[in-house]
């Protein structure tokens, strides 16, 4: 039996312009997917991001800025 359970990793696109479509997406999804959402905006290298927080007003499901090395769990949104 594996030590780390597989499962899948849904990867979201948006430009800075794309928080309305973020906040119906996670606003509807439900936080017990099994799944992990990866998040990715077109923002300036460098720049500080409110996306998490801003998501974790629409979802039970933890949101944080992803970390280099940080290991990837379930049901959680990263912010890149």
């Amino acid at each position: 039996m594996p030590t780390n359970p597989v499962f899948p990793i849904i990867g979201i696109g948006a430009s800075a312009g794309g928080v309305e479509a973020l906040e119906g997406f996670f606003h509807a999804m439900p936080s017990d997917t099994g799944m992990a959402f990866v998040v990715v905006t077109h923002m300036p290298r460098g720049h500080a991001t409110t996306l998490a927080e801003i998501i974790s007003r629409y979802t039970t499901m933890p949101a944080l800025n992803i970390r280099h090395d940080q290991p990837i769990e379930p049901n959680h949104v990263y912010i890149c």
